[in-house]
């Protein structure tokens, strides 16, 4: 698991956390999905699954946090990635047992991308 997703995975779950005046080391949801932006990905010459599900993560925290117009274009920038991830998934190697559970995560991710997408395109 690559360090952008695990920082977004905290700005997500940050949220749940209780901050009482004791535990004050609770960084922000913002905060993290701050760092998890800074963050490169993996390989910037290629797509893998955790940059696209980090990317996914940090698109539903911003629209849920702001709900601006710029969470929508991200929305529409992620499509594609997954569009293009998905066409190089396609051509990978024949199906082993790794190969399948690699091809159901994908399936899950893809499905959650593609109904974000279709919810922001009924919203504008």
């Amino acid at each position: 698991m690559s360090l952008r997703l695990k920082m977004a995975i905290f700005a997500m779950a940050s949220r749940f956390a209780s901050r009482d005046s004791r535990n004050n080391s609770i960084m922000s949801p913002a905060k993290f999905a701050e760092r998890a932006r800074a963050i490169p990905c993996t390989d910037p010459n290629s797509l893998c699954i955790d940059d696209i599900k980090a990317s996914l993560l940090l698109c539903i925290h911003e629209m849920t946090e702001t709900g601006h117009w710029e969470a929508v274009a991200e929305v529409s920038k992620l499509a594609r990635m997954a569009e293009i991830y998905h066409g190089s998934f396609i051509d990978a190697p024949p199906v082993t047992a790794e190969r399948r559970s690699d091809i159901e995560e994908w399936k899950s991710v893809w499905w959650t991308i593609y109904s974000l997408d279709s919810f922001c395109s009924a919203m504008t």
